[in-house]
């Protein structure tokens, strides 16, 4: 049965797409997971960055499988989930996740900048040093934050979905959707400051590393090798992966408070949900030469990943000359 307001051609072109754009995603990202998973078993040792890149891949590879169940769940079960229930779900798995890997990228970019600019300042040490110690529990405060910051929407979408079932007192009625739209005000306000607070943090980093960047080849301007120097194509790398992570991150969470606001339009949901994963798989066209794909992102910028990559392809080669 298609959807309401849909054309059943367009129904099956958006879980089509949907489909695809979780496969890729979750291919990519089990690519990364298990890449860091042999690096650790095998050195006994695994750099924050890429443990907090290992997170991020767990929580895409997650909330892949959450969509996943959901879609099986309502294709071969269409009235085991009330489109309440459903809504509440979309709710609270898609805006923690939107919360979590923003601040798991904000982290991480936290950690490149502070590596790349070997900033010597006691603070910037302290800062370093700190970030070690708590990376083990640094993936558990982030969810736990992010499921905190989106439980209100959780209760919302449900009480929205009763308050338009209201019936009798008129002035009563109103009350109750005073009081909802008061609440939602209150949570879009908490999650849109936690939220403003990553993004700034985030476009800090890689404001600081461009203009480190900036400083460094001006010093080495006089030098014929300054452009192409081991220093610059890092810096110009962590730049990319850096805004590339940030425009992500805006991409989504922009769709998802979409999804918010217009929640009782399926073909809207269902356009934001579409958008996530196009978030996740292509980066959006504004970085000159910088890779489209999130995960292959992450994987050219992580020498672990690369050399992993690497070997899987020179495998595949040798495999079909045989």
């Amino acid at each position: 049965m298609a959807e309401k307001g849909l054309l059943p051609s367009v129904t099956t072109a958006i879980r089509i797409l949907e489909i695809i754009s979780v496969t890729a995603t979750v291919s990519g990202s089990l690519f990364i997971i298990t890449a860091n998973l042999q690096e650790r078993i095998t050195n006994k040792f695994l750099k924050l960055s890429d443990q907090l890149i290992t997170w991020i891949s767990v929580s895409n590879v997650s909330y892949g499988l959450i969509r996943f169940i959901m879609f099986i769940i309502k294709m071969n079960f269409p009235g085991a989930l009330s489109f309440q229930l459903r809504i509440q779900v979309y709710m609270i798995f898609n805006f923690t996740f939107i919360s979590y890997n923003l601040w798991l990228c904000t982290w991480l970019c936290v950690y490149m900048c502070l590596k790349i600019l070997n900033l010597q300042k006691r603070f910037y040490i302290t800062l370093q040093n700190v970030l070690s110690a708590i990376s083990p529990w640094i993936p558990i405060l982030s969810l736990r934050g992010s499921l905190l910051l989106s439980l209100p929407f959780f209760w919302h979408s449900s009480g929205k979905t009763q308050a338009g079932k209201l019936t009798g007192n008129c002035s009563q009625n109103a009350s109750v959707v005073q009081d909802l739209k008061k609440s939602l005000l209150s949570a879009y306000v908490i999650y849109g400051i936690v939220s403003s607070l990553a993004f700034l943090i985030l476009s800090t980093s890689a404001l600081s590393i461009i203009i480190s960047l900036c400083r460094h080849m001006k010093n080495m301007k006089d030098n014929a090798e300054g452009l192409r120097s081991a220093s610059v194509k890092i810096h110009v790398h962590a730049v990319k992966n850096i805004l590339s992570l940030l425009s992500l991150n805006i991409f989504m969470f922009v769709s998802a408070i979409l999804a918010l606001i217009k929640f009782s339009k399926t073909y809207i949901m269902h356009a934001c949900a579409i958008a996530t994963y196009i978030g996740l798989v292509l980066s959006p066209v504004i970085l000159i030469k910088a890779k489209s794909n999130l995960s292959l992102n992450l994987i050219a910028g992580n020498a672990i990943l690369n050399k992993a990559l690497r070997d899987v392809l020179k495998n595949c080669l040798c495999s079909q000359c045989k």
